[in-house]
Formats: structure tokens, C-alpha cells, sequence
């Protein structure tokens, strides 16, 4: 495997993970009360790595309406 599709999939995997916490999380409490550690923890990723590809939790749940949006 070429080592760029190697990383896409691995990122691929990764914000799959982080939108699985999220609809995992959003099951259990309220948005309010979602913290980005409770996110990091469910996900099995560092804070660091959120913070790679999401500002904060709002701009995650904006990617996600959008995404339902265009659906």
C-alpha cells in the first residue's frame, strides 16, 4: 500500500471513530455536557488528534448537520 492512501485511510478511520463517539455520546447526554475529553476518551484518541481536524466540538457538529444536510 502506497504510504498516501495508507494515510487517507488512516484519517478516514480516525474521523470515523471520532463521529462514532459523537452520535455514541449524543445518546447518552446532552449536547451541553459533552466535553471534548468525554469525545477524546470514547474515540480512543488523544486531544491532540481531535484537535487536528475539529476547532471544537461545534465545528464537529456543524460538519456533521452539514453532511445530513446535503444527504
Amino acid at each position: 500500500m502506497q504510504r498516501n492512501a495508507w494515510n487517507n485511510q488512516r484519517i478516514q478511520t480516525t474521523l470515523r471513530n471520532i463521529h462514532d463517539a459523537f452520535y455514541k455520546l449524543m445518546l447518552e447526554k446532552n449536547y451541553d455536557a459533552i466535553t471534548v475529553s468525554d469525545l477524546c476518551a470514547e474515540a480512543q484518541i488523544g486531544r491532540k488528534t481531535f484537535y487536528m481536524y475539529y476547532f471544537s466540538l461545534d465545528s464537529l457538529l456543524e460538519e456533521i448537520l452539514e453532511s445530513m444536510a446535503k444527504e
